[in-house]
């Protein structure tokens, strides 16, 4: 059994440990005071420890967006945003915090990434975050699988003979002011009810949504949900699970989120 546990970590820091152990592995770091960092450039990311933040615009669609990732002190990060109006119904951003490889990035962030599902015990996000929000934009992990890895210091949306390598991308939303069309309804996993949509945008893509309201804090143990998938042949248990994100996905509107006392522990 190896347990990787990838918490939030503050910027600054006065001492840094590392206790490894046959088992385990664990890092502690002491975080005097606060710092405050942010970036609302396009593309703009900003490392905190374990997890990295990025604006990520990839749908914008002329002028006149704002944005911004921040770091507030050394358990609290997050992101606002405001959009033009007249905005059809796309997704123009995903403001997120990243751990694992992903596929898009050229390195990896924290540990414990990749792996195949048959490989895994578990994976837990826990957080807690506070919104507010005008317009459409839900809150969503996402996870991505890819056929090949080529390593932590490559770009991995491509095989090596140049093919796509994106073979899964599957989302789990906390809360949201819109909907999809759905294909499962009212499906228990992890003792909660789920809604759950699926396509096929090149990839295969599944989402889950809480079929009874927002979750505004909890630890979401993502392994049932692999199991799920598998059963119902959205994923291969030999497929390899880069990374996990968190963020919004905003349609338009605007909006503020704080993430806080957020942690991914990854058990094989």
């Amino acid at each position: 059994m190896k347990k990787t546990f990838l918490p939030f970590l503050g910027l600054s820091f006065l001492a840094l440990s590392f206790i490894l152990s046959k088992n385990v592995t664990t890092v502690f770091v002491n975080t005097p005071g606060i710092e405050v960092s942010a970036s609302s450039e396009s593309g703009g990311r900003l490392r905190t420890g374990n997890v990295e933040l990025e604006n990520n615009v990839w749908g914008l669609k002329g002028g006149g967006y704002t944005y911004k990732i921040f770091t507030k002190d050394d358990k609290t990060f997050g992101w606002e945003w405001r959009t033009p109006g007249g905005q059809d119904g796309s997704v123009k951003m995903y403001l997120q915090a990243i751990v694992g490889h992903k596929p898009f990035f050229h390195y990896t962030i924290g540990k414990g990434f990749p792996f195949m599902p048959k490989e895994l015990k578990s994976m837990k996000a826990h957080f807690k975050y506070e919104g507010s929000y005008q317009g459409r934009r839900n809150l969503a992990f996402e996870f991505w699988t890819v056929d090949e890895y080529h390593g932590d210091n490559e770009y991995i949306n491509t095989r090596k003979d140049g093919s796509k390598n994106i073979i899964g991308e599957y989302m789990f939303w906390m809360q949201a002011s819109y909907g999809m069309p759905l294909k499962h309804e009212n499906v228990e996993i992890d003792g909660r009810k789920w809604n759950i949509a699926a396509g096929d945008p090149g990839h295969t893509y599944v989402a889950f949504m809480p079929a009874n309201g927002d979750i505004k804090e909890a630890t979401i143990n993502f392994k049932p949900f692999m199991d799920w998938l598998i059963a119902n042949n959205y994923l291969k248990d030999s497929d390899k699970v880069i990374s996990l994100e968190l963020g919004n996905e905003v349609i338009e509107g605007t909006g503020k989120t704080l993430i806080k006392d957020y942690s991914v522990t990854i058990e094989k």
